[in-house]
């Protein structure tokens, strides 16, 4: 076991590799991440799709502080999606 500020290092012999991977993705979703979301282009000349190339903006990775930015809480995001779903 290694922890620094930035990282933390350890060794996970002997684990079911199914349980190795759920402790993985559940670390994963709990990282912020920051990310384009709406490209509008107005001139395309180039060889890439309008489609292509707003995917490879959306894949660069944006390092900013996670303490500049207001996460929604967990009650917020039930109650957009809970909007999002009523037709009314």
């Amino acid at each position: 076991l290694d922890i620094t500020e930035d990282d933390m290092t350890f060794d996970m012999s002997g684990l079911d590799v199914s349980i190795a991977n759920a402790l993985r993705r559940l670390l994963l979703s709990e990282v912020p991440t920051v990310a384009i979301e709406k490209v509008f282009i107005t001139n395309n000349n180039g060889v890439l799709r309008d489609e292509l190339l707003a995917h490879r903006l959306g894949l660069i990775p944006i390092k900013v502080d996670p303490c500049s930015f207001n996460f929604p809480s967990a009650a917020t995001k039930a109650a957009t999606y809970e909007s999002e779903l009523d037709p009314t």
